[in-house]
């Protein structure tokens, strides 16, 4: 038994909801439609956070709160790259209830775990482990979790530590065979696993046609689609209780639905067998066996081969440079995010000994292949010195004295970590964050206060840097008519990935 045992399997993400903002109406609506069809269905399961849907997932659910008596359980979020103190862990939480409209809820996240470091700050005494602690004596939570994007050893000893409940990891056709290790050790201990990202951000139904090989026509499935049968592939490993899977429209919710409610007649354990076989079998895939391990210049080779993994689909999605850029993010997303790696510079330090070919049980091009990533990795700013010159360019060179950024998402929260990690505290003597999300505004991020963008005028700071990377574009064209006052910056430069 685990906490999750009982609950619906399909969970609901909150981050792909039909809006663009608070003054979307129509999309809020929809939005909120969708989350009371999820949960007449049985989904039960939540997964929101404040920057999900714009800004938008807090306000959304509180709407279909307010009309539904249907159950529900929502995650509670705070990490170590957003909250260093308990004060700051209390006040994200009260706020995320306030803003929901609830007083408790049924989990608590220690939130996006990137490394056994993160995992050991959060755990400091006094800390956000601490603070979740005093939250369930108090009865605000039920339970404390995690979210993992760690490398697989980190995750295994985070597991092991005892001090969560459940934890959220990403899972899919694209990683199954690295992280069942992380399942086993969860499986062992009676923990709980949430799997997030099924399919594979979108990838696996983009690429349809080569992810065919998931169906089970074999066992008269004849209606089952590429998606069905990649979230039933996820489902039918026993050490996942929720697949997670955001929603942005009736027919995908419909879609997701049946994937569970719909009967296969292929049975969970031959899924799994028939699906390993194939994917090991696939030309210049790997299959992530480690065998490769021992680099002589510590190059991270299984992780660099394994991500790759993304640029053996079809290449009709990616015969322009729109699409390569689409291409390289799910190549260096994976990187970061599943083994936290980006290179200190973009120099190929491959000595090509051909160590890592000779043990490869694929006999894949690894030296060719370990090239052009790096290749890939200077063209897209994807290597940690770039980030440095980047940032040190845009918040040093010029002396600024009041610094705007612009909105307050994840990005700022990233750029703000690497700045400390580079170069200390922020130098300035005034700092604000502008975010278009009225129920942001009077709260403080990040030791700042968040302003509405009409205050930019009366405000004045001496540059607004943008920390968005899908609308930059959009949100530098709104702040064109403080240019001759204001400098405006963008964090992300054209052909950048974005900084995960």
């Amino acid at each position: 038994m685990t906490i999750y045992n009982g609950i619906f399997p399909l969970g609901l993400g909150t981050n792909r909801f039909p809006v663009n903002g608070a003054d979307d109406f129509r999309g809020v609506e929809q939005a909120v439609s969708l989350v009371l069809q999820a949960l007449n269905a049985g989904v039960s399961y939540i997964d929101t956070q404040y920057t999900y849907s714009h800004g938008m997932s807090y306000p959304i659910l509180k709407k279909a709160f307010e009309i539904t008596k249907k159950p529900y359980n929502v995650t509670l979020k705070s990490g170590p790259k957003q909250d260093k103190t308990a004060d700051d862990t209390r006040r994200r939480i009260e706020f995320a209830l306030v803003n929901m409209g609830i007083t408790r809820a049924a989990y608590f996240l220690v939130w996006s775990l990137g490394s056994l470091d993160e995992f050991h700050f959060a755990m400091k005494p006094g800390g956000i482990y601490d603070t979740a602690l005093k939250l369930k004596d108090e009865k605000v939570i039920d339970h404390i979790c995690c979210s993992m994007h760690a490398p697989v050893k980190d995750m295994i000893k985070i597991i092991e530590s005892g001090a969560f409940e459940g934890v959220t990891v990403s899972y899919s056709l694209l990683n199954s065979t690295v992280m069942a290790p992380v399942l086993n050790a969860a499986r062992i201990r009676n923990i709980g696993v949430v799997a997030m990202n099924p399919l594979g951000g979108g990838v696996i139904p983009q690429n349809s046609d080569f992810f065919n090989f998931a169906r089970s026509e074999e066992y008269e499935d004849k209606s089952e689609s590429v998606s069905h049968a990649a979230l039933r592939f996820i489902s039918a490993n026993d050490a996942i209780k929720i697949v997670l899977s955001g929603i942005s429209n009736e027919e995908e919710l419909q879609e997701n639905l049946e994937a569970f409610t719909s009967s296969s007649h292929e049975p969970g354990t031959k899924r799994i067998e028939r699906v390993n076989r194939y994917l090991s079998r696939i030309e210049n895939y790997c299959t992530g066996c480690d065998y490769c391990a021992g680099c002589p210049v510590n190059i991270p080779v299984s992780s660099i081969m394994y991500a790759r993994n993304v640029l053996t689909f079809s290449k009709k999605k990616y015969d322009n440079e729109e699409c390569e850029l689409s291409q390289d993010t799910e190549l260096f997303r994976k990187l970061k995010l599943q083994f936290s790696f980006m290179p200190e510079t973009a120099e190929n330090p491959c000595v090509k000994c051909g160590e890592c070919e000779n043990k490869c049980t694929q006999k894949l091009k690894i030296c060719g292949a370990i090239e052009d990533t790096y290749k890939r990795a200077s063209k897209r700013g994807f290597f940690v010195s770039y980030w440095k010159d980047r940032l040190d360019s845009l918040l040093n060179a010029k002396k600024y004295r009041s610094v705007g950024f612009y909105p307050s998402g994840g990005y700022l929260s990233k750029a703000l970590v690497l700045y400390r990690n580079f170069f200390g505290e922020l130098p300035f003597s005034n700092k604000m964050l502008f975010d278009s999300n009225p129920a942001l505004w009077g709260q403080t991020l990040y030791g700042m206060k968040i302003y509405p963008p009409n205050e930019i005028s009366s405000l004045r700071p001496d540059c607004i840097l943008i920390c968005n990377y899908n609308y930059q574009s959009e949100i530098q064209n709104s702040l064109q008519k403080y240019k001759n006052d204001i400098d405006i910056l963008r964090l992300h430069e054209d052909g950048n990935v974005p900084l995960f």
